[in-house]
């Protein structure tokens, strides 16, 4: 895309003509848009292309770095010149990075194998009120109705993992995940 108000064709044709900037006329109007042609197509290649003709640069949403592309800004005009290229048009024309080989990506269960997890297991025990809670002390034992198969939520750094169930093997409690 190519943004630059209305106008904005003298300045270029000006400058390539070097006459100063207050002269235009017939000839500056088709040296302009011999010059803004000849910039299309240096970008683009020949043939008909859109321009807008206003002062504001794309949409935010197409500029993101996820989307890719490249925003010119021309200096040295009378008023702000802007040209963006789309990804597209990068991957077509910008030269191949030297030394850049893809490699093969990495089986997810792979990548993620050595990694290190604290998942920690909240049982619900029940109730009492706050002012029970005030008069525990170290070594005091909490007695609760909770159920042989009681609800276990795992959790990672406060976020949900996975939901399970507490039972009992011999001596050991394990949670079987649901």
């Amino acid at each position: 895309m190519l943004g630059a108000p209305a106008g904005i064709s003298d300045a270029f044709a000006t400058r390539a003509l070097h006459l100063p900037e207050h002269e235009t006329g017939t000839l500056t109007d088709s040296i302009a848009l011999a010059c803004r042609d000849d910039m299309l197509a240096s970008l683009w290649g020949e043939g008909p292309h859109a321009s807008l003709t206003d002062d504001e640069p794309p949409a935010a949403w197409q500029l993101e770095a996820r989307r890719g592309g490249l925003l010119f800004q021309l200096q040295g005009m009378p008023a702000g010149v802007w040209i963006w290229v789309n990804r597209a048009w990068c991957d077509a024309n910008a030269p191949e990075p030297a030394g850049h080989t893809a490699g093969p990506l990495s089986d997810r269960r792979m990548a993620v194998a050595q990694s290190r997890l604290r998942v920690s297991a909240h049982i619900d025990v029940g109730q009492i009120t706050l002012a029970d809670s005030l008069a525990w002390s170290v070594g005091d034992v909490l007695l609760t109705d909770l159920p042989r198969l009681a609800r276990v939520e795992l959790s990672s750094n406060g976020a949900h993992v996975a939901s399970g169930t507490l039972g009992q093997t011999g001596a050991h409690r394990h949670v079987s995940i649901a």
